[in-house]
């Protein structure tokens, strides 16, 4: 009978970790990239700059970072949603940019930082007495640099959360998955998984207000709420038909880049940018869209 309840209890567990899905091994992981060595170096600095001001405490300095759990997501300025070809290596090439997510739990508070390459200053900041000469020189030279622009507190896009909504939404270990934070018509973090070289499914992880509303979609229209829902499988297709009504004007006036908080808690968003030694600048000096 011992011998029975523990094949049995070996089964259930096998059964459990099959289900189960691991961030780890679904996205590209920081500390398995080339990337590893000039983000961890660069941005550190600015990663404890935005966790302590979320914290209102100067408690985390760059040795006390766990860099293990950061991750890649995919950005782009292209509509990948009205590309002629909706094949893996077609929506691969239109992701033109990717960012670093460095999540970390402090005090029992979820953080989450956004890692970015600096982008070069406009030169009308020092017109408009904005930047100082040497203020712009400086951030001309961190250009090209691995910075953290932006973060939130009691975000609801933890590691933990991610994984729950993507086992929700039937992914596996073994499935091919990207994750994608902002594109002109869905400026949201989402999921794009693939089946043989084609896109197949997108997966919300964050509200995005958009709705379906596409011929193919009248099965749905005895819904309430015919919003992308978070942690739910769309055919991708049908969602880029959808999209395709849409001008990248009304996707940026829906409030794509707007935090959204069904769960009701006080998430607090901050933006800023540090120059390493010199002084700390509003975000709005990085011409970057937010990810949210």
């Amino acid at each position: 009978m011992k011998r029975i309840i523990s094949i049995i209890t070996l089964v259930l567990m096998f059964i459990t970790q099959v289900g189960a899905v691991n961030l780890d091994n679904v996205v590209e992981k920081l500390n398995e990239s080339s990337d590893y060595a000039n983000v961890t170096q660069e941005s550190a600095t600015t990663v404890c700059a935005i966790i302590n001001s979320l914290l209102n405490a100067n408690q985390v300095s760059p040795e006390d970072l766990d860099w293990s759990a950061a991750y890649k997501i995919y950005t782009t300025e292209s509509d990948i949603f009205s590309l002629q070809s909706s094949s893996e290596e077609s929506i691969m090439s239109a992701l033109d940019s990717y960012i670093w997510c460095y999540p970390a739990q402090i005090n029992g508070r979820d953080i989450r930082v956004t890692i970015s390459k600096a982008q070069m200053p406009d030169y009308n900041l020092v017109e408009q007495g904005v930047l100082s000469e040497q203020e712009y020189s400086d951030m001309v030279d961190e250009a090209g640099t691995w910075i953290a622009p932006q973060g939130e507190i009691d975000t609801l896009k933890t590691n933990e959360n991610i994984e729950a909504w993507l086992q929700s939404a039937g992914v596996l270990d073994t499935d091919s998955l990207i994750l994608v934070g902002g594109s002109p018509k869905m400026r949201t973090l989402s999921a794009i998984t693939f089946v043989d070289g084609q896109a197949d499914k997108i997966i919300p992880l964050a509200p995005s207000g958009i709705e379906l509303n596409s011929a193919s979609n009248e099965d749905r229209s005895g819904d309430a709420d015919k919003s992308l829902q978070v942690g739910e499988a769309y055919d991708f297709e049908e969602v880029a038909q959808a999209l395709s009504m849409v001008d990248v004007s009304d996707a940026d006036d829906t409030g794509g880049n707007a935090i959204n908080n069904p769960a009701g808690l006080n998430i607090k968003v901050i933006s800023i940018v540090v120059i390493i030694g010199l002084c700390i600048v509003g975000a709005f000096l990085i011409k970057r869209k937010s990810i949210t």
